[in-house]
């Protein structure tokens, strides 16, 4: 495990059941992944990000939407 997953491990742990800010979290890891060519590991944190915000935040809101455009982009 790198040292990203480790440190978001780390503030998923501290985030205790703070779905928002685990989702942010992942989204930020995703996006790392994807910088470093681990697709498929991008693809999984994106996923997870994006179920806690649609859950926590609804379909319509802005930062669904910019987790739902990361995927696009890795996707591309």
């Amino acid at each position: 495990v790198g040292i990203w997953e480790k440190s978001a491990a780390g503030i998923a742990r501290q985030a205790r059941g703070d779905d928002l800010e685990i989702a942010s979290t992942l989204n930020n890891l995703a996006t790392v992944c994807a910088a470093r060519g681990d697709l498929d590991e991008a693809l999984i944190h994106y996923q997870r990000s994006l179920q806690l915000k649609q859950r926590h935040l609804g379909e319509a809101h802005p930062d669904v939407a910019l987790t739902l455009n990361n995927l696009g982009l890795l996707r591309k």
